[in-house]
Formats: C-alpha cells, sequence, structure tokens
C-alpha cells in the first residue's frame, strides 16, 4: 500500500510543481524518487546502483539530444535555413493554413524513420521562425509535432509498435496490417486538424491576440530572419549539403545518430568558424539548451530506473486495475484504449506497455477479445500521447526547441490531444478495425 501510495504522490507532485512552475523537470526526477525510495527502506548503496543503471540506458539518446539541438542552433545562427523560410513565408503569402500543412507535412516526412527526436529536431528548427515571424503562437508547432509523431508510431518499425508486440507477444506485421486502416484516418486527421487549427489562429491573429509574439521574436534564439554575411553566403551549399547527408544517414540508420551528430557539429563548427575562439564561442552559445535537454535525459533514465526497480510502477498498475468494477472488466480493452493518453501521461511509456498492457490484456483475453483486437485498441491512443508524458525525456527536448515552457505546453495540448485519440479510436472502432 505503501509503495502504491508514495508512486501516486511522486506523479502527482510532478504535474502540480511543473504546472506551477515551482520546479524544473531535472530537479524533480533527480530528488522525489531517492526520497521516495528511502521511505521504503531502501539504503543509499542500493539507490545509486538503481540511478547509475538509469543513466547508462539513456547516455546515447543524452548524447544524441545533446549534438542534434547543438548542430540545427548553429545551422540556425549561420543562417542555413534563412533562405529556406524567407521562400515558404513568400510562398505562402501570409496564408496561415499553409503554413500549418507545411509543418504537418514536413514532421509526417521526418517521422518516417520512427524516431520522435529527429522528429522534433529537424522540423522545429526550420519551421519555428516561420511561426514566430507570422505570430503563429508555437505552442501549435509542438502540437503539430505531436500529433503527427503519435500518429506515425503506428509503423511497424517504431519503439511504440515494438513494445506492444513484445509486451503481448504478437508478430508486429500483424499488428501493422491491422491497425494500416488507423494510420490512413490518423493521416487524413493531421491535416484536418492542422487547417481547424490554421483557421482558430487566423482568427486571434487578425483580433491581436498574438501581438505580444513581436517583441518576443527578436529575444528568440535563432528566430530573426538576419542578414547573411558574404562568408555565410559562400557556406550555404556547404551546410545545406551536409545537412541533407545527415537527413539521409538518420533514415536509412547506416550511422548511429548519435555519433552521427558528433561527427557532423564537429565538421560544420570547423568549416563555418574559421578559429578556435569562435569556434569555442559557438559551442558556449549552444551549450545551455544543448546541455538542459542531456541533463533531463540523463536524469530521467535514473528516475524511471528507480521507480521500476523500488516496484513503484508496478504498484501504480495494480492498483488502477484492482479500481475497474467486475461489470467493466469486458469492457476494460476499451476503457485502456479511451483514456490511454492520461494513461500515459502518469505512467510513461515503459510502465504502460510492460506493466499495464500485459496485465489487462490477459483480463481483457479472459472475457473473449481478440488479443490482435486488443493491440489495436490499446496502441491506437497510446500512440498519438508518445510525447505528452512529463516522464518521456523527448518531451523536453520538443519544449526546448519549440521555445514554449512545459506549463503552456500541456495546457495547450493535453486536452486537445486526448479529443484526438479518441475520436481515431472512435472511427476505428465504426469501420471495424480495433475490437469493440
Amino acid at each position: 500500500m505503501l509503495t502504491t501510495i508514495l508512486g501516486f504522490a511522486i506523479i502527482i507532485a510532478l504535474v502540480l510543481l511543473i504546472m506551477k512552475e515551482k520546479a524544473c523537470a531535472p530537479i524533480i526526477f533527480a530528488v522525489l524518487p531517492v526520497v521516495a525510495a528511502m521511505i521504503l527502506g531502501y539504503s543509499v548503496s542500493e539507490i545509486v546502483p538503481m540511478y547509475v543503471s538509469g543513466f547508462s540506458k539513456n547516455a546515447r539518446n543524452a548524447v544524441l539530444a545533446m549534438f542534434s539541438v547543438s548542430y540545427f542552433f548553429m545551422m540556425n545562427e549561420v543562417g542555413a535555413f534563412d533562405p529556406i523560410v524567407n521562400a515558404i513565408v513568400k510562398r505562402c503569402s501570409g496564408n496561415i493554413i499553409l503554413v500549418f500543412i507545411a509543418a504537418t507535412i514536413i514532421s509526417m516526412v521526418t517521422t518516417l524513420d520512427g524516431q520522435s527526436a529527429s522528429t522534433i529536431v529537424v522540423t522545429a528548427p526550420v519551421m519555428y521562425p516561420i511561426f514566430k515571424k507570422m505570430k503563429i503562437r508555437p505552442e501549435n508547432l509542438a502540437f503539430i509535432i505531436t500529433v503527427t509523431v503519435g500518429v506515425f508510431m503506428y509503423l511497424p518499425y517504431t519503439s511504440a509498435m515494438m513494445a506492444v508486440s513484445t509486451a503481448l507477444e504478437v508478430p508486429v506485421e500483424e499488428i501493422w496490417s491491422q491497425i494500416l486502416p488507423s494510420f490512413g484516418i490518423g493521416i487524413i486527421a493531421c491535416f484536418v486538424l492542422a487547417v481547424l487549427m490554421a483557421i482558430n489562429e487566423k482568427k486571434r491573429i487578425a483580433a491581436g491576440k498574438n501581438d505580444y509574439l513581436d517583441a518576443e521574436m527578436a529575444e528568440a534564439s535563432g528566430s530573426g530572419i538576419k542578414e547573411l554575411t558574404a562568408r555565410q553566403k559562400k557556406l550555404l551549399p556547404f551546410n545545406w549539403v551536409m545537412t541533407v547527408i545527415l537527413m539521409i544517414c538518420l533514415f536509412t540508420s547506416i550511422v548511429d545518430s548519435a555519433v552521427l551528430f558528433v561527427f557532423m557539429f564537429a565538421l560544420c563548427v570547423f568549416v563555418n568558424y574559421p578559429n578556435s575562439k569562435e569556434q569555442v564561442g559557438m559551442i558556449r552559445k549552444s551549450a545551455p539548451m544543448a546541455m538542459f535537454v542531456a541533463v533531463i535525459f540523463l536524469i530521467a533514465g535514473g528516475y524511471s530506473n528507480v521507480m521500476q526497480e523500488t516496484g513503484m510502477m508496478d504498484a501504480m498498475v495494480g492498483a488502477l486495475l484492482g479500481i475497474a468494477p467486475e461489470f467493466m472488466m469486458r469492457f476494460l480493452h476499451d476503457l485502456i484504449g479511451i483514456v490511454s493518453v492520461p494513461l500515459n501521461f502518469f505512467l510513461g511509456a515503459d510502465t504502460f506497455y510492460f506493466g499495464l498492457v500485459p496485465l489487462a490484456g490477459n483480463i481483457a483475453t479472459s472475457f473473449g477479445v481478440p488479443v490482435i483486437g486488443y493491440c489495436i485498441t490499446v496502441m491506437i491512443g497510446k500512440g498519438i500521447g508518445m510525447l505528452c508524458s512529463p516522464t518521456t525525456p523527448n518531451l523536453y527536448l520538443l519544449t526546448d526547441m519549440c521555445h514554449v515552457s512545459t506549463k503552456s505546453y500541456f495546457k495547450f495540448t493535453f486536452l486537445k490531444l486526448w479529443a484526438f485519440s479518441v475520436v481515431i479510436l472512435v472511427l476505428s472502432w465504426i469501420f471495424g478495425i480495433a475490437a469493440f
């Protein structure tokens, strides 16, 4: 009982502290699990290895986050994206709907590799200056990325699909062939949502509600469209070629993405900045944003591992299943599908997939629900909620690169994303794709 209470207490404290802006994520991740583990009777000598193990699991992702942020920060600084941004703004001629559609298309293309991190680090730096220049709230960009990443988690080679397949011992091919129509529905829904969001934002801009962004535009890192120097213009072809090569390597997995970003960042800094003093200056300039994201990845790994090793996550899953009344057990899989976004918000990916999903799956199949139907029902909502959890490190990469606070992200995104997932699930039920 104490384990369950402490687990929920940590999650509630995490959400409240973030939403009230009393503490940032790394501080919470570092302190709360340790305090809870000590209350449960674990000694310091037992807790330390849990954290170290968690650091090790996320070390590669921390390197990837740090150097990908640094790379695109540098590309913004040298103006590599300025001609692209100017061209899109000129092409759209103030058409906000086209801007939203462009952001959706870019997000979809960059998510084809199945990794949310690459979507964030490619889409956000290109589209963020456009959004700010046209007085579009950057929360819209973060939401577009969140939704498209969520829908593309249905692809057969993504971490979400692999997790569901592993947890329920169902071949990925079977899940993919069944969920494919939902994937199509999701893609169409993303464009419909983008148009509706654009119409709403256009009304806000016309009413002067977004005028506050004018002052922020000059202050936001990398957001201003500046006049390029002669050297920067000369190096534009090189920077474009390097970025295209990087994208190809990312999507084809020819080289480990973390190593790829380390090498490309170093090479491009060397070429764009002719002496060591300027190179050090560039690294220091990108360091605050890059280090913050890397720290979150490392600390989140320790947090997650302590929660798992002490049994707090499993206890929470048991408690959630225990409160469902007997008559609801037949529809437990439907309930999980409907509330999968808030469940993911509180539990995080690992606990959802490897704690809740198998246990609820056993209950669902005992009532005659097909395993594959259960997989689809769970996958639809959980995939869409992929990024929307304070326990997900990539969330902070997203908010950092879109220049929005975690609080404003959740206020803007959570209910819309939940509603979006329910719409996709209901349509999947209507067309007989998911088990009801």
